[in-house]
């Protein structure tokens, strides 16, 4: 997995997260709640591959 791309994406759906609410309302309900679980699986990936000890993102086989 690329790293940098896991980060730049979780890092893109937290800013339509942290909209104002006034903006985020605008936002169709299912659509909040798929980028919070979007975002929330994005953590446990990113957190998965900084935990193993590769920084590069690569798994060894």
């Amino acid at each position: 997995m690329h790293l940098p791309r896991l980060t730049t994406a979780r890092d893109q759906t937290l800013s339509v997260l942290g909209m104002p609410k006034k903006e985020r309302e605008t936002l169709p309900r299912l659509q909040v709640i798929a980028l919070t679980d979007y975002a929330t699986e994005l953590d446990e990936l990113i957190e998965g591959i900084t935990t193993d000890g590769t920084k590069e993102g690569a798994r060894s086989a």
